[in-house]
């Protein structure tokens, strides 16, 4: 059985305009004001001794993080959820203001 979560928000306008050839990096205006943006999209796709397959979807943008995990065992679930607070906390400390993981 794959467990999946979504995280829903309300789309938020925003005007993207590109300064960089590469997809990774764009300056993003909002209501005048200017920053620098990197988005990263990464897919760990893993077998695990004791926890069977499990699939991150990760995305990173400057200063936060959404992470959705899939896995097909009901116990690997358990154990995910247990440890998804300390993995939380982790990544506020090295710098994420915003941390969605599900």
């Amino acid at each position: 059985m794959l467990f999946s979560s979504r995280c829903r928000s309300s789309p938020a306008p925003v005007s993207l305009m590109l300064r960089s050839r590469s997809k990774a990096a764009a300056e993003v205006k909002v209501r005048g004001i200017k920053k620098r943006v990197e988005k990263y999209n990464i897919l760990f796709a893993l077998e695990l001794a004791g926890f069977g397959r499990i699939r991150v979807d990760a995305r990173l943008r400057t200063g936060s993080v959404t992470a959705v995990f899939y896995v097909d065992a009901e116990e690997s679930l358990k154990r995910i959820d247990m440890e998804l607070p300390r993995l939380r906390e982790s990544l506020r400390a090295v710098g994420f203001r915003e941390v969605l993981l599900a």
